[in-house]
């Protein structure tokens, strides 16, 4: 699935903006032919957003609400003769998708976009009414707040009638100069076509424009002479431009290899250890729809922080953030919507060629054990990523013989009854046993307690921001001592909202930001290790 582009073959309507909205207490729409008709006393709604988190009215704060969104569609008619789509980036709640009256899609929940082909059914140059019933009522997980919506774009996305569908790319190697540097890189690509007769020609451009491989192949290896590796020091970036018939087509790609190998994880050859934040899309007031200016300041914060790396432990994150995650250079583990087959294609899918995404991580589950998703990822990795998998116990442990990359998550709830000492002793036991039972590189996550914003306690109180300071200082100095651990993720970058609660003093606060981004006490003490252990200066 090729990301949405305006050029000079591709064309995008943003259908963002204000929406007609309505609320479907009573669940009545669909019996009701609601998506006939313009909706009866609608109330505005941006798109995208959360919905309950813009509305102060509490039958709309609820999350377990049916609500409909509506407008019309309107394209210029010289699209009469291509292909349109309607694309939904991402979105929280059970869909069902009408043109006028004909039902053209019915989507669960999913933070990966899809793309529906309504070519035959509506004519540009002419209106159409867009309705989509939307149902939050199977959201709620756990205690966290279910925010609920259209909480990413939409948009029509018009392209030839034969067109470029995919492009796959990925590094094959390096070989390095003796005197240092890069001689060549190999990359392997493959450029798949709604009509495989149609000729194709890409060419691979520098940073300048300047053409550094080329082929009239729809697949092959290309060659590179003296390449610039993608990496979170230089996140250079080359421009693969694919044309083919009247189509057009322009991927950012990065030259980068990542391997897991008893001593850790590297990138391009070179070890490197990850430290970052465990990242879920969210902003006071909007709930999970992110604008660019909201995603650059969180990067702008990880940088400060001196964090190179991010964990999505809840679903994949949006495109823009990984096109930003790109030029960054930030370092990307990611988990599917779902572990079964159609979450692992849907994320590879969209995400197979952006050079940030290093891992892919398993979390247990009930459905489908680490055996099913690393055949379901094999199937579908162009680019053999290694995998990752959450330990929660032995058990898990056993099932990830074959991971590649262990993620370690202490028990919380022991800070509670232990002291600090007493918590770090036992964090340190279990790592010793982790390290008796297998040689894989760990992660480790979620080892963050609770901060309440501005609390502070000389004695060190449980839920102080001083409490934080202390439990990060003292783990630090275990995982720093364990050569095993190849990286570290805090709970949470921000505070998350708790499910009926509607400020933050109840929210789970085991971050080292404030849902506003107002960096606690333990930021700048975790900001000073981090430097200290990239070798950076403050």
């Amino acid at each position: 699935m090729l990301a949405p582009q305006n050029n000079k073959a591709r064309s995008i309507y943003s259908l963002d903006g204000v929406w007609d909205f309505k609320l479907d207490e009573d669940d009545e729409g669909l019996d009701g032919f609601w998506m006939s008709n313009k909706l009866y006393a609608p109330r505005p709604i941006p798109v995208p957003s959360s919905f309950n988190e813009i509305s102060f009215d509490i039958d709309a704060y609820r999350e377990d609400n049916i609500v409909w969104y509506q407008r019309t569609l309107d394209i210029p008619e010289r699209h009469t003769s291509d292909r349109i789509f309607l694309r939904l980036e991402h979105f929280s709640g059970a869909l069902e998708i009408f043109i006028d009256d004909e039902n053209v899609a019915s989507l669960a929940s999913s933070s990966t976009p899809y793309e529906i082909d309504i070519t035959s059914k509506f004519t540009p140059g002419e209106n159409s009414l867009l309705t989509i019933r939307l149902d939050a009522r199977n959201l709620k997980d756990s205690d966290q707040f279910a925010y609920a919506g259209l909480d990413g774009n939409i948009m029509l996305v018009c392209v030839p009638d034969a067109y470029i569908e995919d492009i796959y790319f990925a590094t094959v190697g390096f070989i390095p100069l003796a005197t240092g540097g890069l001689d060549s890189a190999q990359a392997r690509y493959e450029i798949v076509l709604s009509d495989e007769d149609t000729p194709v020609k890409l060419e691979l451009k520098d940073f300048q424009g300047k053409v550094v491989a080329e082929s009239d192949e729809a697949e092959g290896t290309l060659e590179i002479p003296r390449p610039t590796a993608w990496s979170p020091k230089l996140p250079y970036l080359y421009t693969l431009c694919v044309a083919s018939g009247d189509d057009y087509y322009e991927q950012k790609v990065g030259l980068r290899q990542v391997a897991v190998f008893e001593d850790g994880l590297t990138l391009n050859q070179e070890p490197i250890r990850l430290s970052g934040f465990n990242y879920e899309a969210m902003v006071a007031g909007f709930g999970r729809a992110l604008s660019d200016a909201q995603i650059i300041k969180d990067f702008e914060l990880m940088r400060w922080m001196g964090a190179n790396a991010i964990f999505s432990s809840k679903g994949a994150l949006s495109e823009q953030f990984l096109n930003l995650a790109d030029t960054y250079g930030m370092l990307v583990i990611e988990t599917p919507d779902s572990f079964d087959e159609t979450g692992v294609k849907n994320l590879l899918a969209r995400d197979k060629n952006h050079p940030s995404l290093i891992t892919l991580a398993y979390v247990p589950d009930e459905q489908n054990s680490f055996a099913d998703f690393k055949n379901h990822v094999i199937e579908f990795d162009y680019a053999n990523l290694p995998l990752a998998q959450l330990l929660s116990d032995k058990a898990a442990l056993d099932d990830a013989s074959n991971a590649d990359l262990l993620i370690f998550s202490p028990d919380l709830s022991k800070l509670e009854e232990l002291s600090i000492d007493g918590f770090v002793r036992l964090i340190s036991k279990e790592l010793t046993a982790l390290s008796e039972n297998t040689t894989k590189p760990v992660v480790v996550y979620n080892f963050t307690p609770q901060a309440h914003e501005g609390k502070r306690s000389y004695f060190e109180e449980l839920g102080s921001e001083d409490f934080q300071v202390a439990v990060l200082a003292e783990l630090g100095r275990i995982f720093d001592a364990n050569a095993q651990i190849t990286g570290e993720f805090i709970n949470h970058f921000t505070d998350i909202k708790l499910s009926g609660q509607e400020d933050g003093q109840n929210s789970d606060c085991a971050a080292l930001f404030t849902i506003e981004r107002q960096a606690k006490t333990s930021a700048y003490t975790q900001r000073v290790r981090w430097y200290i252990l990239s070798g950076k200066a403050l």
